[in-house]
C-alpha cells in the first residue's frame, strides 16, 4: 500500500527552507561586494556587511534579505507547532493542507515584498503576515476544542 504524506509536514520543511534563501540572498550580495567566496569572511557572517565596501543601494537590499530570514525563522517554531496541534487533534486534512498552502504562498509573498523595498508593498507583507498569525490561531484554535480533556481520559 502506497502512504502519502501530509502536505502540511511538508510546508514546514517549506517555510523553513524559505528562511534559508533569504539567507543565500544576503550571502550572494555580500560575496559580490568582498570580492567573491575566496575573500568572504564565513567565520564572521554577521559584521561582513561592516567590513566590505556596499553602495547604500546593496547594503539595504543585504539588509531587507536579513530581515526577511529573520522573521521567517522566527515564525517557523509557532507555525510548526500549531500544524502538529492541528494534525494531532483531527483537523481534516484537506482543510489543514489548504491553509497550509495559504501560509506558504503568503511567506513567500511576504519575503518577496520585503526583499523588494517598495513601500507600498510594505502594506502587502503586513497583510501577509497578519493573515499567516490567524491561519497559526486558526489551528491552535481547532485544536483547543478538540483535544482530550482530563475529564475525557
Amino acid at each position: 500500500p502506497m502512504t502519502t504524506v501530509a502536505f502540511s509536514y511538508v510546508a514546514i520543511i517549506i517555510v523553513y527552507v524559505m528562511g534559508f534563501f533569504c539567507t543565500v540572498g544576503r550571502i550572494l550580495i555580500l560575496m559580490g561586494a568582498s570580492g567573491g567566496l575566496l575573500q568572504y569572511d564565513n567565520s564572521n557572517p554577521r559584521h561582513v556587511k561592516d567590513k566590505v565596501s556596499l553602495d547604500d543601494e546593496r547594503k539595504a537590499l543585504a539588509e531587507r534579505f536579513d530581515g526577511a530570514q529573520a522573521n521567517t525563522w522566527e515564525t517557523v517554531p509557532i507555525f510548526a507547532t500549531a500544524v502538529i496541534a492541528a494534525n494531532i487533534t483531527g483537523l481534516p486534512q484537506d482543510s489543514l493542507d489548504i491553509l497550509c498552502i495559504v501560509y506558504c504562498v503568503l511567506r513567500l509573498f511576504y519575503i518577496l515584498a520585503y526583499v523588494s523595498g517598495v513601500k507600498a508593498l510594505s502594506y502587502v507583507r503586513t497583510i501577509c503576515f497578519s493573515t499567516n498569525f490567524w491561519i497559526c490561531m486558526y489551528m491552535f484554535g481547532y485544536a483547543a476544542a478538540n483535544s482530550p480533556r482530563y475529564t475525557d481520559l
